[in-house]
């Protein structure tokens, strides 16, 4: 993923974090399933990025 957002242009440092976040953001909504397998994948992922953008606005403000 870093990879190819640098290809497109972005800068290495912001496309390590990119990659590193999206990992852990994957590897958080996957452990929620497991334990809720009643929801897709797709519903923790979602919740999980949402997460991320409201803690993300949270320590901005």
């Amino acid at each position: 993923m870093a990879e190819t957002l640098r290809q497109r242009g972005v800068a290495d440092r912001l496309a390590d974090l990119a990659a590193q976040t999206g990992w852990a953001t994957f590897h958080h909504a996957a452990g929620a399933w497991l334990d809720d397998p009643e929801q897709g994948l797709d519903a923790h992922l979602l919740r999980a990025f949402d997460d991320l953008r409201d803690l993300s606005a949270t320590v901005l403000t």
